[in-house]
């Protein structure tokens, strides 16, 4: 009888390996009492049987020769097909939907409703100036248009921006 680790190194494999041979039933255990616990021991005729199935070479086909291959009629086929991108569909389409919903919403923003406001983001300046963000960004950086953070996100007071654009 042989312990894990003594059959591990005869059968060329890690002991994981082994546990999962064993946790597969392609090899059997017996445990044993110890002083610091339970032993695996394996059977040496056994493991001589598991080395020698290992050693047999595995040969899958390349191809599938034409008597051997289903026949489906091509309708059939690309039903198959169709039926795999379902799930996609519905995810491109859900994601579609909330880009545009999120479109709608920036274009139901007028300039008329944004002129009460005292600080305003960057998109909402976008909508007011024209401008694109990364002019914007760029400006705030170079202190020409001025800016405060709060949260994560530029604010610009209403003042600031009229100052801006009259030096633009």
């Amino acid at each position: 009888m042989l312990g894990k680790k003594e059959a591990a190194d005869y059968l060329g494999m890690s002991t994981r390996t082994l546990e999962r041979y064993v946790n597969d039933g392609r090899l059997s255990v017996r445990y044993e009492e110890s002083a610091h616990g339970q032993i695996a021991l394996f059977d040496p005729e056994e493991l001589d049987q598991l080395k020698e199935q290992k050693q047999i070479p595995r040969i899958k086909p390349a191809s599938i020769g034409s008597e051997l291959a289903p026949t489906l009629p091509d309708r059939l086929m690309s039903g198959n097909v169709g039926g795999l991108f379902t799930p996609f569909q519905r995810l491109i389409e859900r994601l579609i939907l909330a880009l545009n919903t999120r479109n709608e919403f920036k274009q139901k923003i007028t300039p008329s409703q944004l002129q009460g406001k005292l600080l305003l983001k960057i998109p909402e300046v976008q909508i007011l100036t024209g401008l694109s963000r990364e002019f914007l960004i760029e400006s705030i950086k170079d202190e020409s248009l001025k800016a405060q953070i709060i949260g994560k996100a530029y604010r610009i007071k209403f003042k600031d921006l009229e100052r801006f654009i009259d030096e633009l």
